[in-house]
């Protein structure tokens, strides 16, 4: 591009910015194209891979892709432009244009590769493409995040030898570098080598820094072996615990709106199920049924998480007034919000869903997942609209900072007292851990674990999506394990009292739960579960399973009836109903109006 040429283009992005760029993201594009001619001399993607970026993360995918066609046709041939273009080709649902765009794209190697692995993961790779991308892959030096990616693709793809021959010739002819020991053992357990990915993370345990062993606890390389005197402590815990009155063991109180709570209509809105089920829907419509609720649930993943939806804005602005009319015919007296996801330019946001509110009538009620010291941002966005709402009883929202709001907050449980986890089944399976791990220290943990003497397993991955497909499945595993092992911290800091929880002790199985404050307050440490602080502990409390099953089975007896009475459907359902249906209307509608939609400041501040 020529000096001259440089006013001209930056005119070209302002007219466009402001005759389509959503107002609130204008002001900012149009400081950076001031940014860009200022500079004189940058190339063309420094202009527009900034204003496309910014439309992503607002969730502005339509204009998004106008902006695409628009910077491909100021430079045809850019390889970058039209990888990009592919991209939002395939965010918007297009994926035959995407995958015509992205099969012919040629480029640096850098930029073929990325198309070939957007193509794996949309839609697969022809047998000559994964040779094309592999050979690619094994020109490339440094491991980077796209060798990663592909062997990911191939276990899921089902070629787990051909990723395993891969690595195995990478690492042979390519020096691993320090920074990448610790994908190193994420990559060896995708492939199923525990053992080889204890070795790579070596280093992690020897290193761990303190936040480290607040996640994890710490570990020299060797477990002491399981003795009388570990199995004597053990065993004076639990008859303490069993010792104690019960007025003094852990409980939380849920409020008592008597039976009229539960005779009302409820609308549930979330998303439709992944790879895996989606937890909530199946435990909230099946304990409804039991607490006798009428129960209508909307799942529709561009409401819920229009992020992770493929398919045009257009296209979601025509499912919300789908759901509008669902409103419309159904009139529920509740509706209940599952607050998954993100708040973003489409979707249902809390300022739809207030108009709708003070329109239809409706109470609300909001699930949050996630409510620690990082999710508060998303907790207050809904909060105006709320006139109930569940978060995890360790959330900053209990505090006096929220004192105003957070008398409609009730602490989350997980309803999963109903049929699938209900139905006995034989045990004959040692302690298992079945569940995502996101976190490199979690890999690290479960590698000792896999490779000590104790019959542990761990269910991640391609496994876990095999094995537990359903609901159904997954309870059926939880029942058949002598225990469960459950990992609930989040961040140093933040412990999550996780559905793992709720669903183990429903199954009639042990809880082996991280020593985490949340579950305490609703369950006895040793007499309903059995805490662990260091990956010691866990193979200790293995041994000690295995040497007492009768404890442990006496531990997962009186956690499953804890739970029955004091945390089943009823006492659930009729906790969040009763605390939104007596909620008093907003004293000054259109100030509750504003608050609502004033969400857009948190996302876009």
């Amino acid at each position: 591009m020529t000096p001259p040429e440089v006013p001209a283009m930056a005119a070209i992005a302002c007219g466009w910015i402001e005759d389509e760029v959503p107002e609130m993201l204008q002001a900012g594009m149009l400081e950076r194209v001031d940014k860009w001619l200022a500079h004189g001399h940058l190339p063309l993607g420094g202009l527009w891979h900034p204003i496309v970026e910014t439309l992503r993360r607002s969730g502005a995918y339509d204009v998004e892709l106008a902006a695409c066609r628009v910077m491909v046709s100021l430079e045809p041939m850019q390889p970058s432009f039209r990888l990009r273009l592919g991209q939002c080709l395939i965010r918007v649902g297009r994926q035959d244009e995407a995958r015509r765009m992205l099969g012919g794209l040629v480029g640096l190697p850098l930029i073929r590769i990325e198309a070939l692995l957007l193509l794996a993961a949309n839609g697969g790779l022809s047998s000559p493409q994964w040779d094309e991308l592999e050979a690619l892959l094994a020109e490339e030096g440094g491991w980077t995040g796209s060798h990663g990616a592909f062997i990911r693709g191939m276990v899921a793809c089902g070629m787990p030898e051909r990723a395993e021959a891969f690595m195995t010739q990478w690492t042979r002819r390519w020096t691993i570098a320090p920074t990448q020991i610790m994908e190193m053992g994420v990559i060896a357990m995708l492939l199923g080598q525990p053992l080889k990915a204890r070795g790579f993370f070596d280093p992690l345990w020897k290193d761990a820094s303190d936040a480290q062993a607040e996640m994890v606890g710490r570990f020299d390389g060797t477990v002491r072996p399981y003795d009388d005197e570990i199995e004597a402590a053990l065993l004076s815990r639990i008859e303490a615990a069993f010792a104690l009155d019960e007025e003094n063991l852990a409980r939380i109180v849920l409020p008592d709106h008597g039976p009229e709570a539960l005779r009302v209509r409820v609308m549930m809105v979330t998303f439709g199920d992944r790879a895996l089920a989606n937890d909530f829907a199946v435990h909230f419509r099946e304990s409804a049924r039991i607490a006798g609720v009428d129960f209508h649930l909307h799942a529709d993943s561009a409401l819920a998480v229009p992020r992770e939806f493929q398919g045009s804005d257009a296209e979601v602005a025509e499912r919300l007034a789908f759901f509008e009319s669902e409103l419309e015919r159904l009139r529920p007296d509740v509706v209940v919000i599952d607050c998954v996801s993100p708040l973003i330019l489409r979707g249902l946001n809390p300022g739809i869903l207030m108009d709708l509110k003070l329109r239809l009538g409706f109470k609300v009620v909001c699930l949050m997942r996630d409510s620690h010291r990082y999710a508060m941002a998303l907790l207050s966005a809904w909060a105006p609209v709320c006139d109930a709402m569940a978060a995890d009883i360790l959330s900053p929202v209990f505090g006096p900072d929220h004192a105003s709001f957070n008398h409609r907050v009730l602490p989350m449980v997980v309803p999963a007292l109903h049929d699938a986890f209900l139905r006995p089944h034989h045990s004959d399976l040692d302690m298992v851990f079945i569940g995502s791990v996101n976190f490199v220290a979690r890999y690290a943990l479960l590698s000792v674990l896999m490779t000590e003497d104790i019959g542990f397993s761990a269910i991640i991955g391609e496994r876990r999506a095999k094995e537990a497909p359903d609901m159904e499945a997954y309870a059926r595993i939880l029942s058949r394990a002598s225990a469960v092992l459950n990992i609930s911290v989040h961040t140093p800091e933040d412990h999550l009292v996780t559905g793992r929880v709720w669903e183990t002790i429903a199954a009639g199985s042990l809880l082996v739960e991280q020593d985490n404050p949340g579950t305490a307050r609703f369950f006895q440490p040793y007499r309903h579960y059995l805490p662990w602080g260091s990956l010691e502990e866990i193979v200790h409390l293995a041994h000690f399973i295995k040497r007492q099953p009768r404890w442990a089975e006496r531990i997962a007896a009186e956690a499953h009836g804890w739970a029955t009475r004091w945390y089943g459907p009823k006492a659930i359902w009729g906790g969040l109903l009763g605390r939104a249906l007596t909620q008093a209307p907003p004293p000054d509608p259109e100030a509750a109006r504003a608050a609502a939609h004033a969400w857009m400041s948190v996302t876009f501040g």
